[in-house]
């Protein structure tokens, strides 16, 4: 291709540019702010340089967009390819990881390839094509070869994979049942980070900095602060040629990729524009995972005409509780814990009563056909008002006594999600810290506690925690049949309280890529040049999480698709 001149254009005009043919080719629907500023429709004459920054203030071969699993294989991949590599990360460099840094840390690897792939068909609910599966599968496979040619040590937890479905659901979704009754052969293996003591390390961070510190070795640049925010694409080829970035001061920059751009930025578990559109409107959601993760990739490659698929696909992380409400960086951001399967405590909605079954599993589940643990209110109360948010976590003296336990995971235990990751913030050993900042509240009598939290109805709370300890004297739950043994009366005043709000971890829609090169397609199928996605961004995983597998899909699709960039020749050749 020939070397295309800049035409003289400020860079306020070049973005209004920019914006009408590349983010209006598709804007998110029904999302206020999204779209970007239409100008008029340019006439066919119209010289094909115009879209062009006035300057690059960088060249590389390729542009990675995020520095979590995904884009750090990516980079070290094209490193390993011979090209200039570079990667953005919007996060600083102490908060770098994205969700590969805060996750549990295993990792898959499929040993039969059709058999991995079988699995995935009946785990998505046969809604994916087999082919496409079979070269996921396929490009996955490759994943203890690629760890062991970077020198990374790791073991085998003999554990042949899992999925997270749980068993209370299997009436209440029969689809799902009948898609994975008699599921028992996988056709992969699991693996995990080793400690010093020869244990499973716990914690992405031991997976993810090892592969940082190789990328880093390698003398690869990293942008911190620098946020990904718009494609330079080609309006007449559709080729995608460098990225507009923002700076933490909020400065654009344009970096040029003369091979191809590699978005791994991650999800949109952080947009309340995105997770209202997409998961559940009307509902506030605590963000377990990365708040950086606000989907940029999403509408970037939307904006470049890709295809969506998967965008109901979420890993809920059960219910989560806000630390820091008022912090720039974490005010969507909470701490997810197994509140609700205590056996001393139980979850109530604002109008003061049960709403679920507490002891079952919520980790990891899906919004999937039949299922709603999150009911929408009553017609007495605001139209989309969701009851089970936010809810509420009831305990007594005697549990508060006990101090943090489960309610943490344990002082040093937190091993997943972003606060215990990163260390930013630690739970007090006799919860007297969150009382006093008003984590935890507390009133003398019921009445008292259901009046603090502002509950519908605070005489019908004390009603329900009765009713409950009747439940818990004659050994049987009649209300949401939760096991007597994990049944303990609630009834040594005073009483506390935590709001919790449903936490999210991650999702995993966005842009659809061909698994094979991991190249970007648009709605007919057609790869977009020279744009590439890998990681959470688009992922292959469906309804049903199996477990471990997002770290695998990141590494190896990070490494597939700057491959594939590198071996592009530039688009700025003479």
């Amino acid at each position: 291709m020939r070397t295309i001149e800049a035409h003289s254009l400020n860079r306020r005009d070049f973005l209004k540019t920019t914006g009408a043919l590349v983010a209006g080719t598709m804007a998110v629907a029904g999302i206020a702010g999204c779209a970007t500023e239409a100008t008029e429709t340019l006439p066919s004459t119209t010289p094909n340089e115009f879209w062009l920054p006035e300057a690059w203030d960088e060249e590389h071969d390729i542009v990675v967009v995020g520095f979590g699993a995904a884009g750090v294989s990516a980079g070290i991949a094209g490193m390993k390819a011979g090209a200039d590599t570079v990667v953005l990360e919007v996060a600083p460099k102490e908060l770098r990881g994205g969700n590969s840094g805060v996750c549990g840390g295993g990792w898959i690897c499929p040993t039969d390839v059709q058999g991995y792939a079988d699995f995935l068909y009946r785990l998505n609910l046969q809604r994916d094509d087999k082919q496409e599966l079979l070269e996921f599968s396929q490009t996955l496979s490759g994943m203890v070869d690629w760890i062991e040619e970077l020198g990374i040590d790791y073991m085998d937890t003999k554990r042949a994979g899992f999925n997270f479905y749980p068993k209370e659901f299997h009436e209440m979704a029969p689809t799902m049942n009948n898609s994975l009754k008699g599921v028992s052969e996988t056709g992969m293996e699991h693996h995990a980070m080793a400690d010093a003591d020869g244990n499973q390390a716990m914690g992405g961070k031991y997976f993810y900095e090892p592969m940082a510190e190789i990328y880093e070795g390698m003398g690869g640049t990293v942008l911190y602060e620098t946020r990904g925010r718009e494609l330079v694409q080609n309006p007449q080829t559709k080729e995608v040629l460098g990225v507009r970035a923002e700076k933490a001061d909020g400065s654009s920059i344009f970096i040029k990729a003369r091979k191809g751009v590699v978005l791994a930025c991650g999800g949109y578990e952080a947009s309340p524009e995105l997770t209202q559109e997409y998961i559940r409107a009307c509902m506030d959601i605590a963000v377990t995972g990365s708040p950086f993760n606000r989907g940029d990739g999403v509408l970037m490659a939307q904006a470049a005409g890709a295809r969506l698929h998967h965008m109901d696909c979420i890993e809920w992380q059960g219910y989560g509780a806000r630390i820091e409400p008022d912090s720039e960086v974490n005010g969507r951001v909470g701490t997810s814990t197994n509140w609700h399967s205590e056996p001393a405590v139980i979850m109530v909605n604002k109008y003061g009563r049960r709403f679920f079954r507490e002891d079952m599993r919520m980790g990891h589940t899906r919004q999937f056909p039949g299922v709603e643990f999150l009911g929408f209110a009553d017609s007495t109360d605001t139209i989309n008002d969701w009851a089970g948010a936010p809810a509420y976590v009831i305990f007594d003296q005697t549990r508060f006594a006990e101090g943090a336990g489960n309610f943490y995971g344990g002082k040093d235990k937190l091993a997943m999600g972003w606060f215990g990751q990163h260390e930013l913030y630690q739970w007090s050993d006799d919860n007297s810290q969150e009382l006093a900042s008003g984590i935890i509240k507390k009133g003398e009598t019921l009445e008292e506690l259901a009046e603090a939290f502002g509950f519908v109805g605070v005489a019908e709370f004390a009603e329900e925690v009765a009713r409950y300890n009747g439940f818990v004297d004659a050994g049987r739950d009649e209300d949401f049949g939760r096991d007597p043994e994990k049944m303990v009366k609630i009834e040594t005043g005073p009483f506390y309280g935590i709001e919790v709000w449903p936490s999210l971890l991650n999702t995993q829609g966005g842009p659809k890529r061909s698994n094979a090169t991991c190249r970007v397609v648009d709605y007919e199928g057609n790869e977009i040049p020279r744009l590439y996605s890998a990681g959470e961004l688009g992922s292959q995983f469906g309804l049903v999480y199996h477990g471990s597998g997002n770290t695998t899909e990141a590494v190896m699709t990070g490494k597939v698709a700057a491959e594939n960039a590198a071996a592009l020749e530039p688009w700025d050749a003479a």
